[in-house]
């Protein structure tokens, strides 16, 4: 087998260099978004979407337009559960799930049992 040449190997790591570190892709968190923000994004995201997934975000939705956090929280579950999103559809309902859980958190912090609960049950089931 012939060795390889000194310029051979630092001009393949050059060529592979960008695929061996993803691209340049950055794993950032997404924008915080209040709720009412998110319900318009997340309508803006699902618009093409299959009905079903249309009818879960529509739930999540109304409850985030509502103040109805728990149920939001739920909706958004529920939402992220379906295996039919796309990368887009299932990154929106992930981030309804983390900003829902942050409201979640700030209302139990204000003293809304509900809330607590809802934070409680979801910290202790993962």
């Amino acid at each position: 087998m012939k060795p390889v040449s000194f310029q051979t190997f630092w001009a393949g790591l050059v060529l592979l260099g960008p695929l061996l570190t993803g691209c340049g892709r950055h794993d950032e968190a997404p924008p915080e978004m209040s709720t009412q923000q998110l319900a318009d994004h997340l309508n803006t995201t699902f618009a093409k979407s299959s009905p079903k997934a249309k009818e879960a975000e529509a739930g999540l939705a109304a409850a985030l337009k509502n103040g109805q956090l728990p149920m939001a929280f739920a909706e958004a579950r529920t939402l992220a559960a379906n295996p039919d999103l796309t990368p887009e559809e299932r990154a929106a309902a992930a981030q309804a799930i983390v900003t829902t859980v942050k409201e979640l958190k700030k209302a139990a912090d204000s003293g809304d049992k509900e809330a607590a609960e809802v934070v409680h049950a979801y910290t202790s089931s993962r």
